[in-house]
């Protein structure tokens, strides 16, 4: 697997030291862009409001806080346990 760091400015350079022209760039940054949406379309309502609560507070443990706090009937009565199964899993998704 070959990381590609696409910065803004006109030249790119990858981890192996190729060139990449701003097309490909733009190919790039709209590939991720559609990946980031289609990992959202297909996300449970419960991943959502897990994430929410993630992206509010960078600390897990305030997040988990936020979420056994939430009245939501998809989060009441969520174990610690539980809820850290799905930071890990929203993790691995990138």
């Amino acid at each position: 697997m070959v990381i590609i760091y696409v910065p803004i400015s006109n030249t790119a350079e990858t981890s192996e030291g190729v060139l990449l022209d701003e097309d490909v760039r733009n190919a790039l940054k709209q590939a991720y862009i559609e990946v980031e949406g289609e990992t959202l379309r297909n996300s449970g309502d419960r991943d959502l409001l897990i994430f929410a609560s993630l992206i509010r507070n960078q600390d897990t443990n305030r997040a988990y806080a936020e979420v056994s706090n939430n009245n939501n009937i998809l989060l009441k009565g969520m174990r610690r346990s539980t809820f850290f199964q799905n930071v890990s899993y929203l993790q691995s998704l990138g």
